[in-house]
């Protein structure tokens, strides 16, 4: 089965910097990028030079959103067992699909070896706890 988006090959990449206005198309990348050590997840503020925002009008979704829905991926890409190390999310809202998002990528990930750095609250990859605010995933 060929994919409706042909987005090309990444089997060299390395560190990514995603939008987290749609968190679908970091899948896809996820799923040809084996060699994935540095995950990044960043609002559209914070991943646009600021000279780009005004300009700017919409990314995927709304400028102020964040994707609202998660559905669990069919397979777990080869970057999740053998290579991601590290994970940073800027702009955390905790909704429930970041939240589930997160969950996903704990529960998948073999070889994270640092903790996750999220913006709003800290996140402890090795003990699955958001710590600020008591919220567990």
């Amino acid at each position: 089965m060929q994919d409706s988006y042909p987005i090309g090959d990444f089997s060299q990449l390395v560190s990514l910097k995603v939008c987290t206005c749609s968190l679908d198309w970091y899948r896809l990348i996820l799923s040809r990028a084996p060699k994935l050590r540095v995950l990044r997840f960043q609002g559209q503020a914070n991943l646009l030079p600021s000279s780009y925002i005004n300009d700017l009008k919409k990314c995927y979704s709304s400028s102020e959103d964040v994707q609202t829905q998660w559905e669990r991926p069919s397979s777990v890409p080869d970057c999740l067992i053998s290579s991601l190390e590290t994970i940073e999310w800027m702009d955390y809202k905790g909704t429930e699909a970041e939240n589930s998002e997160l969950k996903y990528l704990r529960e998948n990930s073999r070889r994270l070896l640092k903790t996750m750095t999220l913006s709003k609250y800290w996140y402890s990859l090795h003990e699955g706890v958001l710590t600020n605010d008591g919220l567990e995933i």
